[in-house]
Protein backbone atom coordinates (compact mmCIF):
# COMPACT_ATOMS: atom_id res chain seq x y z
CA UNK A 1 0.00 0.00 0.00
CA UNK A 2 1.28 3.78 -0.46
CA UNK A 3 0.97 4.25 3.16
CA UNK A 4 3.56 1.85 4.17
CA UNK A 5 5.30 3.24 0.91
CA UNK A 6 5.08 6.53 2.54
CA UNK A 7 6.25 5.66 6.25
CA UNK A 8 9.70 3.92 4.68
CA UNK A 9 10.61 7.01 2.87
CA UNK A 10 10.38 9.32 5.76
CA UNK A 11 12.10 6.55 8.46
CA UNK A 12 15.01 6.76 5.42
CA UNK A 13 15.22 10.47 5.56
CA UNK A 14 15.81 10.67 8.80
CA UNK A 15 18.56 7.66 9.14
CA UNK A 16 21.26 9.53 8.20
CA UNK A 17 20.91 12.37 10.47
CA UNK A 18 20.17 10.48 13.68
CA UNK A 19 22.75 11.65 16.16
CA UNK A 20 23.59 11.14 19.78
CA UNK A 21 22.72 15.26 21.73
CA UNK A 22 25.92 16.03 23.48
CA UNK A 23 24.73 16.36 27.62
CA UNK A 24 26.20 20.50 27.45
CA UNK A 25 27.09 22.42 24.34
CA UNK A 26 28.19 25.74 24.51
CA UNK A 27 27.48 29.15 23.19
CA UNK A 28 29.88 31.89 22.79
CA UNK A 29 28.73 35.02 22.99
CA UNK A 30 29.00 38.84 24.03
CA UNK A 31 27.95 40.63 27.54
CA UNK A 32 24.95 42.12 25.64
CA UNK A 33 24.07 38.72 23.29
CA UNK A 34 24.45 36.75 26.72
CA UNK A 35 21.84 39.15 29.03
CA UNK A 36 19.60 39.37 25.90
CA UNK A 37 19.28 35.05 25.50
CA UNK A 38 19.09 34.86 29.79
CA UNK A 39 16.43 37.43 29.75
CA UNK A 40 14.11 36.48 26.66
CA UNK A 41 14.66 32.79 27.15
CA UNK A 42 15.34 33.08 23.30
CA UNK A 43 18.41 32.71 20.77
CA UNK A 44 18.76 35.43 17.72
CA UNK A 45 19.23 32.82 14.37
CA UNK A 46 20.95 34.66 11.61
CA UNK A 47 19.75 34.14 7.69
CA UNK A 48 21.76 31.64 6.00
CA UNK A 49 22.32 34.18 3.41
CA UNK A 50 23.85 36.33 6.25
CA UNK A 51 26.72 34.18 7.89
CA UNK A 52 30.66 34.33 7.92
CA UNK A 53 30.29 31.23 5.72
CA UNK A 54 30.17 32.26 1.55
CA UNK A 55 29.37 28.64 0.94
CA UNK A 56 26.10 28.32 3.75
CA UNK A 57 24.17 25.15 2.73
CA UNK A 58 25.63 25.02 -0.57
CA UNK A 59 28.75 23.34 0.89
CA UNK A 60 27.91 19.99 -0.73
CA UNK A 61 25.81 20.86 -4.10
CA UNK A 62 28.53 19.08 -6.01
CA UNK A 63 28.35 15.85 -3.72
CA UNK A 64 24.67 15.64 -4.45
CA UNK A 65 24.73 16.05 -8.13
CA UNK A 66 27.92 13.40 -8.30
CA UNK A 67 25.78 10.77 -5.81
CA UNK A 68 23.20 11.24 -8.23
CA UNK A 69 25.34 11.01 -11.71
CA UNK A 70 26.75 8.09 -10.04
CA UNK A 71 23.66 6.13 -9.43
CA UNK A 72 21.64 6.67 -12.47
CA UNK A 73 25.00 5.38 -14.44
CA UNK A 74 24.04 1.68 -13.02
CA UNK A 75 19.81 2.49 -12.31
CA UNK A 76 16.98 0.52 -13.96
CA UNK A 77 14.14 1.95 -16.52
CA UNK A 78 12.18 2.59 -13.43
CA UNK A 79 14.62 4.72 -11.51
CA UNK A 80 15.78 7.36 -14.40
CA UNK A 81 12.64 8.80 -13.97
CA UNK A 82 12.74 9.46 -10.61
CA UNK A 83 17.16 10.35 -10.88
CA UNK A 84 15.97 13.13 -14.22
CA UNK A 85 13.20 14.63 -12.22
CA UNK A 86 15.45 14.92 -9.07
CA UNK A 87 18.24 16.93 -11.01
CA UNK A 88 15.89 19.42 -12.97
CA UNK A 89 14.06 20.26 -9.61
CA UNK A 90 17.56 20.66 -7.77
CA UNK A 91 18.14 24.12 -8.30
CA UNK A 92 14.69 25.32 -7.57
CA UNK A 93 14.12 22.45 -4.49
CA UNK A 94 17.71 22.84 -2.47
CA UNK A 95 17.30 24.40 0.70
CA UNK A 96 19.30 27.55 -0.16
CA UNK A 97 17.03 28.62 -2.78
CA UNK A 98 13.57 26.76 -1.69
CA UNK A 99 13.38 28.16 2.11
CA UNK A 100 15.18 31.04 4.29
CA UNK A 101 17.20 28.94 7.24
CA UNK A 102 17.53 30.55 9.88
CA UNK A 103 20.90 29.10 12.37
CA UNK A 104 21.56 29.48 15.80
CA UNK A 105 25.43 28.38 16.42
CA UNK A 106 26.44 25.98 19.22
CA UNK A 107 29.78 23.95 19.87
CA UNK A 108 30.95 20.83 21.57
CA UNK A 109 34.22 22.75 22.36
CA UNK A 110 34.84 23.79 25.87
CA UNK A 111 36.81 27.49 26.47
CA UNK A 112 38.15 27.16 23.10
CA UNK A 113 40.19 30.35 22.02
CA UNK A 114 39.19 30.27 18.22
CA UNK A 115 35.64 31.14 19.60
CA UNK A 116 36.75 33.85 21.87
CA UNK A 117 38.10 35.17 18.99
CA UNK A 118 35.64 34.74 16.87
CA UNK A 119 31.81 34.99 18.83
CA UNK A 120 32.89 35.77 22.43
CA UNK A 121 33.40 39.24 21.55
CA UNK A 122 36.83 38.78 21.00
CA UNK A 123 37.68 37.58 24.41
CA UNK A 124 35.85 39.89 26.68
CA UNK A 125 32.53 38.35 26.41
CA UNK A 126 31.13 35.18 27.59
CA UNK A 127 30.15 31.06 27.12
CA UNK A 128 26.64 29.86 28.01
CA UNK A 129 27.10 26.28 29.36
CA UNK A 130 23.47 24.81 28.19
CA UNK A 131 22.64 21.71 29.52
CA UNK A 132 21.33 19.89 26.63
CA UNK A 133 17.95 18.37 28.08
CA UNK A 134 17.85 14.89 25.48
CA UNK A 135 14.26 14.37 26.69
CA UNK A 136 12.92 17.18 25.57
CA UNK A 137 11.23 18.62 22.16
CA UNK A 138 12.28 21.66 20.62
CA UNK A 139 9.71 23.69 21.11
CA UNK A 140 6.81 23.69 18.55
CA UNK A 141 5.93 26.52 15.80
CA UNK A 142 4.40 26.74 12.42
CA UNK A 143 7.81 26.25 11.13
CA UNK A 144 10.28 23.16 11.28
CA UNK A 145 12.57 23.17 13.02
CA UNK A 146 16.29 20.90 12.96
CA UNK A 147 18.98 20.32 15.52
CA UNK A 148 22.21 18.61 13.97
CA UNK A 149 25.97 18.77 14.56
CA UNK A 150 27.69 20.04 11.40
CA UNK A 151 29.88 17.00 9.64
CA UNK A 152 32.45 18.38 7.57
CA UNK A 153 34.18 15.60 5.50
CA UNK A 154 33.00 15.39 1.57
CA UNK A 155 33.56 12.02 1.58
CA UNK A 156 31.22 10.84 5.01
CA UNK A 157 28.39 12.97 2.81
CA UNK A 158 29.06 11.04 0.44
CA UNK A 159 28.92 7.84 1.92
CA UNK A 160 26.02 9.09 3.41
CA UNK A 161 23.91 10.26 0.68
CA UNK A 162 24.65 7.31 -1.75
CA UNK A 163 23.20 5.01 1.30
CA UNK A 164 20.27 7.20 1.59
CA UNK A 165 19.21 7.95 -2.20
CA UNK A 166 19.81 4.27 -2.77
CA UNK A 167 17.27 3.09 -0.38
CA UNK A 168 15.09 5.96 -1.16
CA UNK A 169 14.80 4.97 -4.82
CA UNK A 170 14.99 1.27 -4.27
CA UNK A 171 11.93 1.36 -2.55
CA UNK A 172 10.23 3.48 -5.61
CA UNK A 173 11.54 0.91 -7.43
CA UNK A 174 9.98 -2.36 -5.55
CA UNK A 175 6.69 -0.47 -5.28
CA UNK A 176 6.23 0.51 -9.03
CA UNK A 177 7.29 -3.39 -9.83
CA UNK A 178 4.19 -4.31 -8.40
CA UNK A 179 0.25 -4.68 -8.48
CA UNK A 180 -0.54 -0.83 -7.89
CA UNK A 181 -2.88 1.40 -9.66
CA UNK A 182 -1.29 3.39 -11.70
CA UNK A 183 -2.78 6.55 -9.62
CA UNK A 184 -0.25 5.20 -6.79
CA UNK A 185 2.24 4.77 -8.85
CA UNK A 186 2.16 8.57 -9.47
CA UNK A 187 1.54 9.34 -5.83
CA UNK A 188 4.83 7.31 -4.98
CA UNK A 189 6.78 8.95 -7.30
CA UNK A 190 6.12 12.33 -5.98
CA UNK A 191 6.43 11.14 -2.47
CA UNK A 192 10.04 9.65 -3.80
CA UNK A 193 11.08 13.20 -5.28
CA UNK A 194 9.76 14.98 -1.67
CA UNK A 195 12.17 12.01 0.41
CA UNK A 196 15.43 12.71 -2.06
CA UNK A 197 14.95 16.82 -2.16
CA UNK A 198 14.22 16.51 2.09
CA UNK A 199 17.43 14.40 2.54
CA UNK A 200 19.37 16.63 0.55
CA UNK A 201 18.12 19.84 2.39
CA UNK A 202 18.95 18.00 5.73
CA UNK A 203 22.30 17.02 4.69
CA UNK A 204 23.00 20.88 2.77
CA UNK A 205 21.76 22.15 6.73
CA UNK A 206 24.14 19.59 8.18
CA UNK A 207 27.29 20.05 5.94
CA UNK A 208 30.26 22.61 6.05
CA UNK A 209 33.51 22.42 4.02
CA UNK A 210 36.86 20.98 5.93
CA UNK A 211 38.71 24.04 6.79
CA UNK A 212 35.73 24.91 9.08
CA UNK A 213 36.20 21.42 11.52
CA UNK A 214 37.97 23.01 14.59
CA UNK A 215 34.51 24.64 15.33
CA UNK A 216 32.76 21.21 16.11
CA UNK A 217 29.52 22.80 15.70
CA UNK A 218 25.91 21.85 16.18
CA UNK A 219 23.38 23.91 14.84
CA UNK A 220 19.48 24.57 15.44
CA UNK A 221 18.03 25.62 11.95
CA UNK A 222 14.54 26.97 11.81
CA UNK A 223 12.85 26.40 7.77
CA UNK A 224 10.88 29.35 6.55
CA UNK A 225 9.09 29.48 3.28
CA UNK A 226 9.82 32.87 1.94
CA UNK A 227 6.21 34.39 1.67
CA UNK A 228 5.87 32.92 5.42
CA UNK A 229 4.50 35.28 7.81
CA UNK A 230 7.57 34.69 9.97
CA UNK A 231 8.63 37.70 11.88
CA UNK A 232 12.06 38.46 10.44
CA UNK A 233 14.09 41.18 12.18
CA UNK A 234 16.83 43.20 11.09
CA UNK A 235 20.68 44.35 13.20
CA UNK A 236 23.59 45.78 12.32
CA UNK A 237 26.92 44.34 12.60
CA UNK A 238 29.97 46.09 11.61
CA UNK A 239 28.11 48.05 9.12
CA UNK A 240 26.36 45.02 7.53
CA UNK A 241 22.55 44.23 7.79
CA UNK A 242 21.88 40.79 8.90
CA UNK A 243 18.31 39.36 9.21
CA UNK A 244 17.75 37.14 12.18
CA UNK A 245 15.07 35.68 14.06
CA UNK A 246 14.24 35.38 17.97
CA UNK A 247 13.54 31.72 18.47
CA UNK A 248 12.77 30.41 22.34
CA UNK A 249 15.02 28.12 23.57
CA UNK A 250 12.84 25.60 25.05
CA UNK A 251 8.73 25.30 24.95
CA UNK A 252 6.18 27.13 27.39
CA UNK A 253 8.69 30.05 27.86
CA UNK A 254 10.84 27.91 30.22
CA UNK A 255 14.46 29.14 31.25
CA UNK A 256 17.06 27.72 29.97
CA UNK A 257 19.04 25.39 31.80
CA UNK A 258 23.19 26.47 32.31
CA UNK A 259 25.42 23.94 33.81
CA UNK A 260 28.19 27.22 34.46
CA UNK A 261 28.78 30.72 32.71
CA UNK A 262 32.87 31.15 31.77
CA UNK A 263 33.92 34.43 31.61
CA UNK A 264 36.37 35.28 28.66
CA UNK A 265 40.30 35.60 29.11
CA UNK A 266 40.01 39.39 28.20
CA UNK A 267 37.32 39.92 31.04
CA UNK A 268 38.39 42.03 33.85
CA UNK A 269 37.98 40.96 37.75
CA UNK A 270 34.87 42.96 38.02
CA UNK A 271 33.17 40.35 35.57
CA UNK A 272 32.34 37.29 38.10
CA UNK A 273 30.24 40.21 39.79
CA UNK A 274 28.74 41.33 36.87
CA UNK A 275 27.74 37.92 35.48
CA UNK A 276 25.97 36.62 39.35
CA UNK A 277 24.19 39.66 39.08
CA UNK A 278 22.96 39.17 35.70
CA UNK A 279 21.97 35.73 36.55
CA UNK A 280 20.31 36.87 39.68
CA UNK A 281 18.77 39.32 37.53
CA UNK A 282 16.88 37.04 35.48
CA UNK A 283 15.92 34.68 38.17
CA UNK A 284 19.11 32.13 38.18
CA UNK A 285 19.19 31.09 42.36
CA UNK A 286 15.47 30.77 42.66
CA UNK A 287 13.22 27.67 43.40
CA UNK A 288 13.70 25.44 40.84
CA UNK A 289 16.38 27.08 38.89
CA UNK A 290 20.25 26.72 40.03
CA UNK A 291 22.63 29.09 39.75
CA UNK A 292 25.42 27.74 37.24
CA UNK A 293 28.63 28.16 38.46
CA UNK A 294 30.73 30.96 37.35
CA UNK A 295 34.01 30.18 36.06
CA UNK A 296 36.86 31.79 34.14
CA UNK A 297 38.80 31.11 30.75
CA UNK A 298 41.99 29.09 30.95
CA UNK A 299 43.37 31.48 28.66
Amino acid sequence: MFEELDQLLDDLVLRPFQARMLDVLFHYTSWAGAESILRTRSFWATSHRDTDDPTELRAIDEVILGVVAALRGRSSDAALQVWDAFVTRFSETKVSSAFDVYITCFSATRDSSLHWTTYGGGGDGVCLGISMLRDEELPAGDEPRFFTPIEYSAETWQRKIEASFSGIVGQFVRFVSGRHTSNDKTRALRATLSALSRTAALAEIAAKEQHYSDECEWRSALLSRKDSSLRRQHRDVRGRRIEYVETPARSGDRAIVLTEIMLGPKNGPEAEHRAREMLTQVGYGSVGLAMPTIVRSAY
